[in-house]
């Protein structure tokens, strides 16, 4: 919830960092506590669900715009 405000975004997050937990158990080498490595994980899954909730702003002057229309 620290890193993720919205209670339903931080619930979805975390169940997609435990089930990345789940698919990689077999690729965790011990160079670390295993709370560490899970922790990782969360901590990356959150910054990848800001990052995909990011807003991408586009020059206006790639599109073709409308008529300038004068109000009176």
């Amino acid at each position: 919830m620290r890193m993720i405000n919205d209670p339903d975004d931080a619930a979805d997050a975390l169940q997609n960092a435990f089930i990345k937990v789940f698919k990689n158990i077999d690729k965790f080498q011990y160079q670390s506590t295993p709370g560490a490595w899970i922790k990782r994980i969360v901590i990356n899954e959150c910054i990848d669900h800001h990052r995909s909730k990011k807003v991408q702003f586009e020059d206006i002057k790639d599109h073709d715009a409308a008529e300038e229309v004068e109000i009176e």
